[in-house]
């Protein structure tokens, strides 16, 4: 029988090395820390998966750079801060979920830009503002309940 174990510690900065990587998927580990700033070196990045670990800090001003990322998964951790503007240069995106953390303040209305965007999940953190249907008019799914 094969028994699966977490992965525990902090991600290594060194990560940032690996140019020519397109998927990233950490989720159900037992990472913590800050997520490195290195992570955004990964420009061919497509899926970027750090849910269900016990990552602190926020989310990168700069994540807006990973201009290939379709799909981030940042639920279920302990991030703080605001989700930045720059995540609407993420043009590609159609998968976002950021539910379950300690994020505040208002939903970018840039979000709208993102006409790529199909899915969103917000619930379990301390968000507001108004969810024009300029932000919803191209969801399947978007779950807000803060």
């Amino acid at each position: 029988m094969l028994t699966w174990l977490p992965v525990e510690g902090t991600i290594s900065s060194q990560l940032g090395n690996l140019s020519f990587l397109v998927i990233l998927d950490l989720q159900g580990n037992s990472f913590h820390g800050e997520l490195p700033q290195e992570l955004l070196q990964l420009h061919r990045l497509k899926k970027l998966d750090l849910s269900y670990n016990d990552f602190v800090g926020e989310i990168p001003g700069r994540i807006g750079y990973l201009s290939k990322l379709q799909h981030l998964d940042l639920c279920c951790n302990n991030i703080v801060g605001f989700i930045p503007q720059s995540i609407s240069n993420l043009s590609m995106l159609e998968y976002l979920d950021l539910r379950s953390n300690l994020i505040k303040g208002v939903i970018p209305t840039t979000i709208s830009n993102i006409s790529t965007l199909e899915e969103i999940h917000l619930a379990r953190n301390s968000l507001s503002g108004i969810y024009t249907h300029t932000i919803t008019q191209h969801l399947n799914y978007m779950y807000v309940n803060t």
